[in-house]
């Protein structure tokens, strides 16, 4: 039997890896059920006569201009919300004369957005010309949250709101966040399914918390506490935030790895110099690592806490939940998803605007804990990702999702 055509419309994978975590656990049964297309728009090669069209197409569409008035009802930056509603309408634009000319030519296809921004956009231009397609989108963070665009609006919303069969969110905060931000009501249209992540093997984590029983204290002892964050390192994330909590921990042993680049490494290297020059802590910047070897070293160095300071946070970080799958207490901040997989079950939840004394108490308290203590933290983790961040039974949710459109 002929598979139905499935278009995945992504930014940049695979040619570019940074969506890798979010969609590589999901292809392989999208693979098995459907004909799919993957379609990286922002790297199929447009032409400067085909981006110089779209951008004359933008400046003269009707549709830019009512982002600008529905902005001003707002009470929005004008000047900025039209920088971005061109910026965003001039992709969309340039991406649907790829699509028209390249990849659309199935019958009863389904056009499946990763981004709930320009990349579905371009398909949603050309549903008139392919009515007989199902249009449905993801969302994460940045593509659901007003404050997170320049001007605080996030343009066509209701354009697409309109065509879209189906808008799949991250988080269940997000979603409401959008149906009261919209004045939309619950329905089937507005559906949450968590990522998910694959199982790990978990032989080495067995009573690993007893070396930690006694790792307070003034002595420094060979089995440090094993800290692990991984993010960019970008205002948002607050890494930053992380290191001052360590440097106002004097009687607790850590190594603390991070995985992460960005635009603030510099200051996190200086502050990581200044900690490695205390008796009692040690730090490891790792760097931008790709995810399949960030997996590979978290399942070897038998990691004891697992950390995020975020101050936002649209879904549940896939970080969270890869941390979760290895059984890993974490600490993080109660933003976004980020209280739909922490609790004080599997680990603290921080308040949204944690002091770095606040976020090395949470440390501290943790380590102070007894080896039992710990042990049920991991095991709560664990039953969290089995019970909401499987990617097996999250994949074949979408899949039966996508089948019944």
């Amino acid at each position: 039997m002929k598979k139905q055509k499935l278009y995945l419309l992504t930014q940049a994978y695979p040619i570019k890896q940074r969506e890798t975590s979010f969609i590589a656990p999901e292809l392989p049964y999208l693979k098995e059920n459907f004909d799919v297309t993957v379609v990286p728009l922002e790297e199929c090669g447009h032409s400067i006569l085909n981006r110089t069209a779209a951008l004359i197409k933008s400046l003269c569409s009707p549709l830019l201009y009512r982002q600008l008035a529905a902005a001003k009802k707002d009470g929005k930056k004008i000047f900025k919300v039209f920088q971005f509603s061109l910026f965003m309408l001039w992709r969309a634009n340039t991406y649907a004369d790829y699509l028209k000319k390249n990849v659309f030519d199935a019958k009863n296809a389904i056009v499946y957005g990763y981004w709930y921004n320009e990349i579905v956009l371009s398909a949603l231009l050309l549903k008139d010309k392919y009515p007989d397609y199902k249009y449905i989108t993801r969302c994460h963070g940045y593509d659901v949250y007003d404050f997170r665009v320049p001007g605080d609006f996030h343009p066509y919303k209701k354009f697409m709101d309109e065509r879209l069969d189906r808008i799949i969110f991250a988080c269940n905060h997000a979603r409401q966040y959008y149906l009261k931000r919209h004045n939309k009501a619950e329905s089937d249209k507005y559906c949450l399914y968590y990522l998910g992540v694959p199982a790990k093997d978990l032989s080495r984590r067995s009573n690993m918390y007893t070396h930690l029983a006694d790792c307070t204290g003034t002595a420094v002892t060979d089995k440090p506490l094993t800290l692990v964050s991984c993010s960019s390192v970008i205002p948002l994330k607050r890494v930053g935030l992380i290191a001052d909590a360590l440097a106002q921990i004097n009687d607790t042993n850590i190594h603390w790895h991070h995985f992460g680049d960005g635009s603030q490494m510099d200051e996190i290297k200086q502050k990581a110099k200044q900690l490695d020059a205390k008796p009692n802590i040690s730090c490891t910047l790792h760097g931008y690592v790709p995810n399949a070897e960030y997996i590979d070293i978290l399942g070897s160095m038998n990691a004891d806490l697992f950390i995020t300071t975020s101050s936002t946070e649209g879904g549940v970080p896939v970080s969270l939940s890869e941390a979760a799958s290895f059984a890993i207490p974490v600490v993080a901040t109660a933003v976004g998803g980020i209280p739909e997989i922490v609790s004080e079950e599997n680990g603290t939840l921080l308040g949204e605007n944690p002091t770095a004394a606040e976020t090395a108490k949470a440390i501290t308290e943790f380590c102070a804990l007894a080896a039992e203590e710990k042990q049920a933290k991991s095991h709560a983790s664990l039953k969290k990702w089995e019970n909401c961040f499987n990617s097996h039974n999250n994949s074949q949710k979408i899949i039966d999702l996508l089948k019944h459109l």
